[in-house]
């Protein structure tokens, strides 16, 4: 039998409804929006949120967080993001309007999305039904307005096919403009869809018909579904008071149900009457009359008082009080809580709570807390924020570091911004500014005299914080040469000609410079080239690619420059040859032909 709403049971019913909305909007913003330059947020994708009443939160790819979970929706436009391995698409509800990480994603294999333009406005086909979804083909002269899509011999196999491409010359359609995943599915990647996902490849929404804009509703509010069928939504629950039926107890139950608009899914509610319990006796305002004595009231559950009050009467009702504890252990374990803080300038404390359990082991027990300060330590020198600081230093004999070498000064005494400082004392005597000796390189006084810089130190106000060092030097002849001194060196004459040269190494070019001179010396310089096939054979490195409705291919030639000379080097030019001009569109660089 079903039992009507009461008014209390209505009041009830909202009061439900309203604290599970007032929970919801505590969550995040409905719709997390990746991108990754400002500039190219979508407007009007921002505007379908605001039409559905969805709020939306824009991440920069640097500020991803790292939990996904308050969102409702997570929405990636059409960039190529550096690290698309921490937005968790098909683990949360997703929405993919774009032409990069298919594969990464499990949309497709390692060949990724595809994208279709043409010389007329795009079209999509959705059941038995050609939709047309730009107002125009194209954009900037002659750049086509493309739309992405997901290869039939690429895509996951999964995925289910809201929309296709128009059928071209080549035969069939090429792919799924428009996706689903559903939960379950496995995509291309081995990943388990935990939640609704749709890739939306009609991705220049500035030139979206008004037909275009109601297709990406539809994938919002698919991806927004409450359910795909009734396990998905919420347990029932009870509505109101238990009431009697005869002699036994019922309540009011309300319970969902999935109900199905194409892919997306809401839970609704309907409600029945569940028997909650036979009374033995009788029942009365939803109350069994069932107890003599108190263990006829036993629940069966150890952390209730059971109590029969007015037994063996009418009136009988029982009642299975909480036990709120047992002993103090149920309500808390003592100890410290909180930061350490001062109490002086000297002490640290920290609170200590300790727990009470009143009334133990019945319905009446409660818990409380009492805490209380307790003291953890004494400064030496001062307490600062519940830590303890210490002065570096009070006077200038707290400043020694054992070092006869310096000067100990305290800065600052007897405070925490007490430092010291150790001047150092430069010098004792002239052997502690540096060792006299030869420095720098040799070099030429004259032609055939090489000479050397001697320093020599001296330590002024020796011993003292203001002992300083200088040094002198001055010119020594160290050797007298032969021939003839070059650069602080004594030189003789390497070559003659450029036989003197030879290195036995017919791929290097011999030469003696300045020969018969001081000045002379060898190179042996390596021949990178002699002719142009020793750089490589020319030919094309690329596949055709299209240009706009033009087939195009790159043709490479090499070129060996000063052949045969230790000059000689190899380069090469890149050239984009014309294979074939498209009449109707240019994809993957071939010619199709798009039917009518």
């Amino acid at each position: 039998m079903k039992k009507r709403f009461s008014s209390r049971n209505k009041v009830l019913f909202f009061s439900i409804l309203l604290s599970v909305l007032m929970i919801s909007s505590a969550l995040a913003a409905d719709v997390a929006y990746v991108y990754k330059k400002g500039f190219t947020i979508d407007d009007k994708v921002l505007e379908v949120f605001s039409d559905l009443s969805l709020s939306v939160d824009l991440i920069p790819e640097d500020e991803l967080p790292n939990d996904f979970s308050s969102y409702g929706l997570i929405y990636v436009g059409d960039e190529k993001l550096a690290d698309n391995g921490q937005i968790p698409i098909g683990e949360r509800a997703s929405i993919v309007s774009s032409y990069f990480h298919g594969g990464t994603w499990g949309l497709t294999d390692a060949e990724g999305v595809s994208q279709l333009g043409a010389t007329s406005p795009l079209t999509v086909i959705k059941g038995d039904q050609s939709i047309q979804v730009y107002n125009r083909a194209f954009k900037r002269g002659t750049i086509a307005i493309p739309y992405y899509f997901l290869d039939e011999n690429n895509k996951a196999e999964s995925l289910v096919q809201i929309a296709s491409t128009r059928e071209t010359s080549s035969g069939d359609r090429f792919g799924d403009v428009i996706s689903y995943a559903l939960p379950g599915a496995i995509l291309a990647n081995g990943q388990m869809v935990q939640d609704e996902t749709c890739f939306f490849g009609i991705i220049e929404s500035r030139y979206w018909t008004p037909e275009a804009r109601e297709l990406f509703t539809e994938c919002v509010k698919f991806t927004l579904s409450d359910c795909q069928s009734t396990s998905d939504c919420p347990d029932p629950f009870f509505l109101g008071e238990p009431f009697c039926l005869g002699d036994d107890i019922f309540q009011e139950e309300v319970a969902y149900m999935c109900t199905k608009d194409g892919y997306a899914g809401r839970c609704t509610t309907y409600d029945y009457d569940v028997l909650l319990e036979q009374c033995p006796f009788a029942c009365t305002e939803g109350i069994c009359i069932a107890c003599d004595e108190n263990p006829d009231c036993d629940d069966g559950i150890y952390e209730t008082e059971d109590l029969c009050f007015n037994p063996g009467t009418t009136d009988a009702v029982c009642e299975n009080l909480p036990i709120a504890c047992f002993g103090g252990t149920d309500c808390g374990i003592d100890g410290f809580i909180g930061d350490l803080f001062c109490t002086d300038d000297i002490t640290i404390a920290q609170l200590f709570e300790t727990f009470t359990c009143h009334n133990p082991g019945t319905g009446g027990s409660y818990c409380t807390s009492d805490t209380t300060e307790e003291q953890i330590d004494t400064c030496t020198d001062i307490c600062i924020d519940g830590f303890c600081e210490f002065f570096e230093c009070r006077t200038d004999v707290d400043c020694d570091d054992t070092d006869s070498g310096t000067e100990d000064i305290c800065m600052m005494p007897g405070t925490i911004d007490s430092y010291c400082m150790n001047y150092p004392i430069i010098c004792f005597a002239d052997t502690d500014c540096g060792l006299d000796g030869l420095i720098d390189d040799p070099f030429c006084s004259t032609d055939t005299i090489i000479s050397q810089l001697f320093e020599a130190f001296t330590c002024h106000e020796p011993g003292t914080g203001a002992s300083y060092c200088t040094s002198e030097t001055t010119e020594e002849e160290i050797e007298t040469c032969t021939d003839i001194c070059i650069d602080g060196f004594c030189e003789d004459i390497i070559c003659y000609s450029d036989l003197d040269c030879d290195d036995l190494n017919p791929d290097t070019e011999d030469a003696c410079h300045n020969p018969g001179t001081v000045d002379s010396f060898c190179t042996s310089e390596p021949i990178a080239c002699f002719m142009d096939s020793d750089c490589g054979t020319d030919g094309f490195p690329g596949d055709p690619f299209c240009s706009g409705l033009d087939v195009l291919q790159t043709f490479e030639t090499f070129i060996c420059y000063e052949s045969g000379t230790a000059q000689s080097f190899c380069d090469s030019t890149l050239e984009d040859l014309l294979i074939e001009q498209c009449l109707e569109l240019c994809v993957d660089g071939q010619c199709e032909i798009q039917y009518p």
